[in-house]
């Protein structure tokens, strides 16, 4: 059961841990010292690891490493509110060999239109599986003309 509670009431997630026979996932982690809290306070059983909250890939690869340590399971989650989310989201799947369960990446590859993309070439996916690249870095390149697709998205306040 992912977050059965607020993310923040850790002694809740030990509380709950010790009540019942599911399986408890802590999905809004934020860094590798996160999951070694909650290896240590033995507040869940599987981590849900997100590139966008975990503060980037290496990180999440550092939390990925500890929760495998503590052989925990580690599924990664959706934060892909854009191509170049979703785009890390896939590299580190990937490259992450102790992901145990399946991943939760969805992501504007099926949310947004053609015209609201910000890379040339979106991370194919087909089946429901995401096929990483093979080009460097994430394997995705930004349009061209980023200024004229930040001015269909004002920002509020």
């Amino acid at each position: 059961m992912e977050d059965p509670i607020p993310s923040w009431d850790l002694e809740g997630f030990v509380d709950i841990r010790r009540k019942v026979c599911v399986p408890i996932e802590a999905g809004q982690l934020g860094s590798p010292s996160d999951v070694l809290r909650l290896i240590r306070m033995e507040a869940a059983d599987c981590f849900k690891i997100k590139v966008v909250r975990g503060g980037g890939l290496l990180k999440c690869k550092k939390s990925a490493a500890i929760a495998e340590a503590a052989n925990k399971s580690v599924v990664s989650g959706s934060g892909s509110d854009n191509d170049i989310n979703f785009a890390a989201e896939v590299a580190f799947n990937a490259s992450t060999l102790h992901m145990s369960r399946a991943c939760e990446s969805t992501g504007a590859w099926f949310v947004y239109p053609q015209e609201s993309r910000l890379v040339k070439e979106p991370i194919k996916v087909k089946d429901g599986f995401a096929y990483p690249s093979d080009k460097p870095g994430l394997g995705v390149e930004l349009i061209d003309d980023l200024e004229k697709l930040a001015g269909r998205f004002p920002v509020t306040s």
